[in-house]
């Protein structure tokens, strides 16, 4: 696969080739995703990069302290057999339509999300007949001492398709605010709401599997004697290999990859989406390689 070269990485080869002073480090570090957006020359991450290694928030794997608001019903645990993402159980989220609007919140010991980006799995059976069509259909609040000063992260209808969604955001990268914003370094309060169209009963609609995780297990090194460079046929190839059995844990399918650097505001050199996912729980170990011809 060899994707979408982008501006920065660009700019980036460069400044190496012609700044005698470079400030940018070569490309060092595959990752992986779940995003199936088009790659584009302006990306610079991928859009839902995934964890080799997470810390649970909330593993819904029981109705605990759980509580819901305005349409929500209380979250019934579900243990069927293929109807979780992770663990042994996930919730199931009833509505009762009539303002349209659904919430279930949690408090969690105070959490230091200050760097960390925050992933949740979202199930809904059917969206166009049960969701509203809005910029925040699926909304994620993360809030300090209530919900009074909280930051939003706001899913669009048009990016949330029948079955599992995997909800991805940097923490430091919100939609919006309320109050002052969250505390980041100090979140006690989540809370996922829903713009349901209609009521939901039984199973079609769940969550599973609040957890965060920061960018630094979201890369995985070079294979040893990459890259290779072929001055011949004007190509440099470049190698990762992705475990299985780090990832599988998420139940995280595999839609897109990457090229990043070293530095601190590391750099995308490339994007690319596959055209078939990868299952992570199959423990497969995945090969990713990256071929980029330079043409004259």
């Amino acid at each position: 696969m060899s994707g979408t070269m982008t501006n920065n990485g660009l700019n980036c080869l460069l400044e190496r080739a012609y700044y005698s002073a470079s400030t940018k480090t070569a490309p060092t570090y595959g990752i992986i995703g779940a995003g199936t957006t088009t790659p584009t020359i302006s990306d610079t991450n991928l859009s839902k990069p995934l964890p080799s290694s997470a810390t649970t928030i909330n593993a819904c794997d029981a109705v605990g302290a759980w509580s819901q608001g305005g349409d929500g019903g209380a979250p019934v645990q579900n243990t069927t057999s293929g109807e979780h993402k992770e663990g042994t159980a996930c919730l199931n989220l009833p509505t009762t339509h009539s303002t349209g609007s659904s919430t279930w919140s949690l408090t969690i010991a105070g959490t230091d999300l200050s760097s960390q980006y925050i992933y949740v799995w979202y199930y809904i059976s059917d969206a166009s007949a049960l969701l509203t069509d809005a910029a925040d259909t699926v909304r994620l609040t993360l809030g300090t001492g209530g919900f009074v000063n909280v930051n939003y992260y706001d899913t669009d209808y048009d990016n949330i398709t029948d079955g599992w969604n995997l909800l991805v955001f940097k923490c430091s990268s919100y939609s919006s605010q309320g109050g002052s914003g969250a505390t980041l370094s100090n979140v006690d309060r989540i809370r996922i709401t829903v713009k349901n169209s209609a009521s939901c009963t039984t199973n079609n609609q769940r969550m599973d599997y609040w957890h965060y995780a920061s960018e630094t297990v979201q890369r995985v090194s070079l294979t040893s004697g990459y890259p290779q460079f072929n001055t011949g046929a004007k190509t440099v190839t470049t190698r990762a290999a992705f475990e299985s059995n780090l990832y599988n844990t998420g139940a995280y399918v595999v839609s897109e990859t990457g090229l990043r650097n070293a530095d601190n505001s590391w750099v995308l050199f490339s994007r690319d989406t596959l055209t078939q996912t990868i299952n992570k729980t199959s423990k497969v170990r995945i090969v990713m390689t990256w071929v980029e011809t330079i043409s004259q």
